[in-house]
């Protein structure tokens, strides 16, 4: 991951290209002198990586739901 500065109107939190996906996280807005823009951390990686990512994500969310319903059914 590095700290990147960018002149965009907005910086989107996913950026998905043909080979790669950029992360970006912690965005602040800087107006100085020198540069105005933004400045934020991005991490690349390649689109197959992300989607694992959100492969396991979406795995991570379906086991909190069954843990949910279980706990649900042994209340009644």
């Amino acid at each position: 991951m590095q700290r990147v500065k960018g002149s965009q109107e907005s910086v989107p939190q996913v950026e998905i290209g043909k080979t790669d996906v950029y992360i970006r996280t912690n965005v602040e807005r800087i107006e100085s002198d020198e540069f105005e823009g933004w400045e934020y951390d991005e991490e690349i990686i390649s689109l197959p990586t992300y989607i694992d990512r959100l492969q396991m994500k979406i795995a991570d969310q379906d086991n909190v739901l069954d843990d949910i319903i279980i706990a649900l059914l042994r209340m009644m």
